[in-house]
């Protein structure tokens, strides 16, 4: 059944990648410097200007998993540039390939649905996001309010991005780390999502997305007990 969810998620992606061909696509840094360097100045990320009078309980569920999956997603492409091209490790960067290519049709995707069903939905902060994350997860099954999700938040993606740019000789732990952490968080709203999700758009997104993703985290474990064998995992969650 997890093969049948992995090829599921390679077509969707197929399919996602021809609905952006419209030229909608958003350009991202090509390379590790240019995904590095406003980490390394400490130029902080663009952000629009929140609503301080939006009614969190209205909004949308599809637009919140949108607002969160979009960053989470950048962020795991902006991670993935950085080690394809300073790994040494082969399996790794064919890991990372696939990965680019996987997520950059998926994040254009969202993007231009964002675009499309919400064009005028007001814009969250932080801790507006978290706190209608919570309300809206708060009775799901298992999911138990934000618990889980706190690689969704932008200072754990800032840090990931930052020890994986930092690295030398470490990068690949530092990136396996990050991406188990990473998709353990997406796993989990995208179960939501299958459940809670009013467009068919999302919810063919996030069948495959859950089958693929829990296929990655199975690889990296393998890939860390066999390089890092003794290692700690590091807590995520702290």
């Amino acid at each position: 059944m997890r093969l049948i969810g992995i090829l599921f998620c390679l077509t969707f992606t197929l399919l996602l990648a021809t609905h952006v061909v419209s030229g909608q696509a958003t350009p991202v840094p090509g390379t590790a410097d240019e995904v590095c360097s406003p980490i390394a100045g400490g130029t902080p990320d663009p952000s629009s200007t929140p609503d301080a009078d939006v009614n969190l309980a209205e909004l949308d569920f599809d637009l919140i998993f949108l607002e969160a999956m979009i960053p989470h997603i950048q962020n795991s492409i902006d991670m993935a540039i950085v080690v394809h091209e300073r790994s040494g490790r082969a399996e790794i960067t064919a890991f990372t390939e696939q990965e680019l290519h996987n997520m950059q049709a998926q994040v254009d995707a969202m993007r231009q649905w964002r675009a499309e069903w919400y064009p005028d939905a007001p814009a969250l902060s932080q801790v507006q996001l978290v706190q209608t994350m919570n309300m809206k997860l708060a009775d799901s099954p298992g999911v138990g309010g934000v618990a889980g999700l706190e690689e969704m938040d932008a200072s754990h993606r800032d840090a990931d991005l930052a020890a994986v740019c930092s690295s030398s000789g470490d990068i690949e732990l530092n990136y396996i780390d990050s991406v188990i952490a990473h998709n353990g968080s997406s796993i989990i709203l995208a179960r939501a999502a299958a459940d809670r999700s009013t467009h068919r758009e999302i919810r063919e997104l996030v069948d495959g997305l859950i089958a693929m993703q829990q296929y990655e985290i199975d690889q990296l474990l393998a890939w860390r007990e066999d390089w890092f064998d003794g290692t700690p995992i590091p807590d995520h969650h702290g």
